[in-house]
């Protein structure tokens, strides 16, 4: 059995197995790839839009995938967490340095240059930093058109904070989920608690609870609030339609859309943690190897809608 919930993410190194044979494994799953990484070592993985970024043991960054607008370019340094979504990323240094790249926009890569932090999630246009007070401090949201209030968090004490698209969840320290931002479907009407995870997607809202349950709300038009039953260690939303959750066995398991192969998992090994993006889901496995699976060529009208940039495939 794993570790308790959340154990295996935000912040805590997960230590890698020994070293295994090098592996490179590609096969269809009903037109969904799933690919392994060559080398071990990682022990964090976040999947963006139609890039991905993972974290080895080493504090080392490497991101692959889509990079035209630098979302691939990772900073020099170490660091002790990494967050995707859409086309930017982030990473955090052991200082509390936030350290972003790629797009820009709404200003979702300018971290504040003050500011001090332990853990780092980010939206569609968004990022959010959980100080070392507990507080939420985010930013981006440049274009009032696309303004939902995801940058005015509350004066709330937390414990964690979720990935976010045009709202945002943090965890309390009573063991409560809070939302801000957008509401038009309830996603930021949270059932009582105690949860020990939260993250957001498009339109809905997932918790992990502290029995290990998971519960989701807001809108459902991808079947992304039907959650499955049992026992889970950890969660992940795409910023669209997808989740993703690890059970108490290692399983991945992952409902909603399923339009690129994002909700269609390997049925065998064991992870320790899981993030959905756009188009692909990747996993971290007990034995120290990435494994992703999706991006489905879809054509509409003869063009490749969501291409591949080799988000799925891990180095």
């Amino acid at each position: 059995m794993l570790a308790s919930p959340v154990s295996a993410t935000y912040g805590t190194t997960v230590r890698a197995l020994a070293p295994v044979t090098a592996i490179a494994l590609l096969w269809a799953c009903c037109g969904c790839q799933q690919t392994v990484s060559t080398v071990d070592g990682w022990v964090e993985v976040r999947a963006g839009g139609f890039h991905t970024c993972g974290r080895t043991e080493a504090g080392e960054v490497e991101c692959w995938g889509r990079d035209e607008e630098d979302q691939a370019k990772v900073p020099a340094g170490a660091y002790v967490q990494v967050a995707a979504r859409s086309a930017q990323s982030c990473a955090l240094t052991a200082g509390g340095v936030a350290e972003c790249w790629g797009s820009d926009l709404q200003g979702q890569a300018s971290p504040p240059l003050d500011g001090s932090y332990r853990q780092l999630t980010m939206g569609s246009f968004h990022t959010c930093g959980l100080d070392e007070f507990g507080v939420a401090d985010c930013w981006g949201c440049a274009d009032p058109d696309l303004d939902e209030g995801q940058c005015g968090s509350p004066l709330t004490t937390f414990e964690q904070l979720g990935e976010g698209s045009l709202h945002h969840c943090g965890v309390t320290i009573a063991g409560e989920i809070e939302c801000w931002g957008d509401n038009a479907h309830g996603q930021r009407e949270a059932p009582p608690g105690p949860w020990v995870q939260v993250v957001a997607g498009r339109e809905h809202t997932c918790g992990l609870a502290a029995d290990g349950a998971v519960d989701c709300w807001g809108g459902n038009e991808y079947g992304q609030r039907e959650a499955p039953e049992g026992r889970f260690v950890q969660i992940s939303s795409s910023a669209a339609h997808t989740v993703c959750a690890v059970d108490e066995d290692g399983a991945v398991v992952c409902w909603g859309d399923d339009s690129q192969g994002q909700a269609s998992p390997p049925d065998d090994g064991v992870f320790v943690q899981v993030s959905v993006g756009g188009t692909h889901g990747c996993g971290v496995r007990d034995d120290g190897h990435v494994q992703c699976w999706g991006c489905v060529r879809k054509l509409i009208e003869g063009l490749n809608r969501f291409p591949d940039y080799g988000q799925c495939h891990p180095p």
